[in-house]
């Protein structure tokens, strides 16, 4: 070993038992990472008292992964064909209510 390896080395650990001994010396900056901006589809919920929101950004590559929870009318306005209905299905009593502001 080479005596600037050895002294780079001493420095090294000098550095670090100092580091150590005082972190109030050590000024940190937060780095924040989120990756919404490269995100298609982003999601956000809001818990409240009484209710629970959620309100969804979908993208447009993401659009086919969300079709049921489309309206039927933007599903096909986005040039979808109109979605089939289930033989035996009863209409969902949530939309309804919501529709018209009753509660169960």
């Amino acid at each position: 070993m080479s005596r600037g390896a050895i002294r780079k080395a001493i420095v090294l650990c000098v550095a670090a038992f100092a580091a150590a001994l005082s972190p109030s010396l050590l000024r940190p900056d937060a780095l924040v990472i989120t990756r919404a901006m490269l995100a298609t589809t982003i999601s956000e919920i809001f818990i409240r008292a009484d209710t629970v929101v959620v309100e969804f950004e979908i993208g447009v590559s993401d659009a086919q992964a969300f079709q049921n929870l489309m309206p039927d009318e933007l599903y096909e306005a986005l040039g979808n064909e109109p979605a089939p209905s289930s033989p035996g299905s009863a209409p969902n009593p949530a939309v309804g209510a919501a529709e018209t502001g009753e509660t169960r």
